[in-house]
């Protein structure tokens, strides 16, 4: 099929191209299946996210993440790798935060599947847990996403935020940096609830920084060398960037900002080197950086740069609490789960 190798198609017993592109005609509707979809961290592009289309949908899990309003964290399992973790709000590709080792995503809500005609959302979070962390911190579980009152309720987005900001530890990730490379990252519930809010925010703010949610207009102007750039060939020397052989044009950016990496991810390099001039079998035209393209790649350096700011708060805090062991969590007992509760797709694994 010249179709299928000049597009390099995946070739499975379980995936015709004939097949696929046959129905694909008889479809009237498939503009409303093209959906955003996260091919690198803070590379969004667009997928026609159909299961007939798609060699391998991962339909069960996926499809929660198709539903608007919804977030999930990205992590890895086994890894050869730094430790990695991502909050996304689409559908995403194989190893967002690993070059090497597979990725593995948690949903906060999915979908109700003995009715997906409604697309009914729940939480992912079980009630056992939060419902056990609500009381461990003599608190009750909200009826909404977020609590309206501190002093008695917590929301399932609150936990959320609050799992988010510990995985991003500092000292987290360097005490349990052995236990990480080897399993899912476990978390601590603490019983002191300013910590647990203090926590809370700084994830909500990282996951507002990592969902590039914020106005272009407050990210600040790149300092780029040279004029009508394209991305020939991506290299980096201290603090610059080159995007060419001569090394004259590029950008000249903190080192800080360009070795920042989400696992084995670094997202400014990453979204540069995936539009390089490319050779070989199947060859690539350097790709010239339009408007558009520079408000992204000030979006990344924009959330790059509060990120890191705000990591340095973030350990402040839990060390001015103690550090690791957080406070009050070696008293915080799981009830007991049956086998049913253990097949949950959980934010946590018990």
């Amino acid at each position: 099929y010249p179709l299928r190798r000049q597009r390099q198609m995946c070739i499975r017993d379980s995936w015709n191209v004939v097949s696929s592109k046959n129905r694909l005609k008889a479809t009237n509707t498939w503009e409303s299946s093209v959906i955003p979809v996260l091919f690198r961290p803070f590379d969004v592009r667009y997928i026609l996210y159909l299961d007939y289309v798609l060699a391998r949908d991962r339909g069960q899990t996926m499809a929660d993440m198709v539903v608007k309003e919804n977030m999930g964290i990205v992590t890895t399992r086994q890894t050869k790798e730094d430790f990695g973790c991502l909050s996304i709000e689409h559908v995403c590709t194989h190893k967002i935060v690993s070059v090497y080792d597979r990725s593995f995503l948690f949903p906060l809500y999915t979908m109700d599947y003995d009715d997906r005609r409604k697309q009914t959302l729940k939480s992912n979070i079980h009630p056992i847990l939060i419902n056990a962390f609500a009381k461990h911190m003599s608190l009750v579980v909200s009826k909404h996403a977020r609590s309206s009152n501190r002093d008695n309720e917590i929301g399932v987005e609150d936990l959320y935020y609050y799992i988010y900001a510990q995985l991003f530890s500092s000292s987290y990730r360097d005490i349990f940096s052995d236990l990480l490379k080897i399993e899912y990252p476990r978390v601590f519930f603490t019983s002191d609830s300013d910590l647990f809010w203090s926590l809370c925010d700084i994830g909500e703010q990282l996951v507002s920084l990592h969902h590039l949610d914020f106005n272009c207009a407050i990210t600040p102007e790149l300092n780029m060398i040279g004029e009508n750039l394209q991305i020939e060939k991506v290299s980096i020397d201290e603090d610059f960037i080159w995007l060419d052989k001569k090394h004259s044009k590029g950008f000249e950016i903190e080192k800080s900002i360009i070795s920042y990496k989400f696992g084995g991810r670094l997202p400014f390099i990453d979204w540069l080197r995936e539009r390089q001039e490319k050779g070989g079998k199947n060859p690539r035209s350097a790709h010239v950086l339009s408007e558009s393209d520079h408000s992204q790649l000030r979006k990344i350096y924009y959330s790059t740069t509060k990120t890191i700011e705000q990591l340095i708060k973030l350990d402040e805090i839990i060390e001015r609490a103690g550090g690791f062991p957080l406070t009050g969590s070696e008293t915080f007992v799981l009830p007991s789960l049956s086998k049913a509760d253990v097949n949950q797709k959980s934010l946590t694994d018990y």
